[in-house]
């Protein structure tokens, strides 16, 4: 019988990330997908905040998305370590926040945001946390599971995997929510199968 890669690859993925297999998609399809939650999801009062220290891939999305919606788009700031202060996140993620995107570790300062409690912040105030783990999946234990987070996203060239493959991991319900709007021109960039979301 002949072994699917992608499969196995999903399979171990969600080993690592100490979670169900809920979804993996080419690094296209997972910047396509989170955009249209967002457009699906944001309507012109709400708000969107990413940290200053996010890599393109989880800021251009939602720029776009802001743009698109109206919705409001807010920075959190470092201070001179580098770091995000509990003031700055209490101060920042506030009623009417409706998604908090934030990078686990950043690709220019190194910082290691404790994305557990940004995600607790974010979801008293109602919000959903999409957490970049480019460079933190390859390098440290992620629990999914214990973190709580919403989405979570990371691409396979930097675990030394093949260069276009990317993972977009979410609580099912939200993955569904998109599944219903994507239309069909993006179908190349994923594939459905049950609970999986498998790149063609």
């Amino acid at each position: 019988m002949e072994k699917n890669w992608y499969n196995l690859s999903v399979d171990e993925t969600a080993k690592k990330l100490n979670t169900n297999v809920e979804s993996g998609l080419s690094n296209e399809g997972v910047k396509k997908s989170r955009e249209k939650y967002g457009l699906n999801e944001l309507k012109k009062d709400d708000k969107i905040v990413l940290s200053i220290m996010e890599h393109h891939s989880n800021l251009v999305p939602w720029q776009f998305v802001s743009k698109k919606c109206g919705c409001s788009l807010e920075y959190m700031y470092v201070n001179d370590e580098g770091e995000l202060t509990d003031e700055e996140i209490e101060s920042k993620i506030v009623p009417g926040v409706k998604l908090v995107g934030i990078t686990q570790t950043s690709n220019v300062l190194g910082t290691i945001n404790d994305v557990k409690k940004i995600t607790k912040r974010a979801h008293e105030v109602g919000a959903i946390v999409v957490v970049d783990g480019a460079q933190s999946v390859p390098h440290m234990k992620v629990d999914f599971k214990d973190s709580n987070i919403d989405f979570l996203s990371f691409s396979g060239h930097k675990m030394c995997g093949p260069t276009g493959l990317g993972v977009l991991y979410g609580k099912f319900d939200l993955l569904c929510k998109i599944k219903q709007n994507v239309p069909s021109s993006w179908q190349r960039y994923i594939k459905y199968v049950g609970q999986r979301f498998v790149a063609d």
